[in-house]
């Protein structure tokens, strides 16, 4: 098990001003698309990320150019502004996915998808609801980095993946090795960076249910059941699949919309392959 992973989270650098901007755009009555391809081209390095993104399986632009300003209306405005902001806030931590196996692209994949089906998903059940957890459904696997540094650094990496490759829970892998939740090593990132507790909270008792406070029980069921079916080693898997209709039963959730969404993702993914 790691001693010390607070260490890691503390030498996590600042977030950048961009994500300022972002956030008073989100909150201006008058935006619109151009505005927000100005301010995404503004940062170089947010701009390739999202050029690079265009080419996953999970957007299809069928015959339309891949730009930013088409990303926005096959997906919407809420959706690509969330999308900026989470790839700048990545840009504060150093991708190290080795101890997992995965790249980069892999990481990055996994929390889109999460995104993207939260959008789909939740968006037919409540908009509001759907621009609340957008961020939030990308930004609760923002530890994964984290982990896989404390663990290569302390020489546990073959461990770890032996372990992982036998398990059908990644999350109990992840807390065998550090000692925490992953949910409590992302929360600790997220206070490191004063962001609200309402994005703090939902996260932090995603895999911690019973004690989670009322208030943010909904969000917190939603996180918990995306983050199994967007698991990083094997995004959209039937056993996956399968468990979270299990849960989503427990907690009187409509499985018909829920079965459609994932079906609508997986027809895009089917299209575009």
């Amino acid at each position: 098990m790691i001693k010390n992973l607070t260490k890691y989270i503390n030498n996590i650098q600042k977030l950048p001003d961009i994500i300022i901007e972002l956030d008073s755009f989100r909150k201006s009555k008058n935006k619109n698309s151009k505005h927000l391809v100005m301010l995404i081209k503004k940062d170089k390095n947010i701009h390739q990320d999202i050029l690079k993104i265009m080419n996953f399986n999970i957007f299809d632009f069928g015959t339309k150019p891949q730009n930013i300003t088409n990303l926005i209306a096959i997906t919407n405005l809420e959706f690509v502004t969330t999308l900026a902001t989470a790839l700048a806030i990545t840009k504060s931590i150093n991708l190290n996915l080795f101890s997992y196996a995965v790249t980069i692209d892999d990481f990055l994949y996994s929390n889109i998808l999460a995104m993207r089906i939260t959008d789909i998903w939740i968006g037919k059940i409540d908009k509001s609801l759907k621009n609340e957890l957008l961020l939030l459904s990308f930004l609760q696997n923002i530890s994964k980095p984290i982990i896989s540094l404390a663990i290569s650094e302390n020489k546990l990496t073959e461990k770890f993946l032996n372990y992982i490759s036998n398990s059908d829970d990644l999350s109990q892998s992840e807390e065998k090795f550090t000692g925490y939740k992953t949910g409590r090593i992302t929360a600790n990132i997220l206070k490191q960076w004063d962001l609200s507790y309402k994005i703090i909270l939902p996260i932090l008792f995603a895999q911690d249910l019973l004690n989670c406070p009322e208030e943010f029980r909904l969000k917190a069921v939603i996180l918990n059941i995306i983050n199994q079916i967007c698991n990083l080693r094997e995004p959209l898997c039937d056993k996956n699949i399968h468990k979270a209709l299990e849960d989503l039963a427990l907690f009187d959730f409509e499985i018909d919309i829920f079965l459609a969404s994932i079906d609508e993702i997986k027809n895009i993914i089917n299209k575009t392959i």
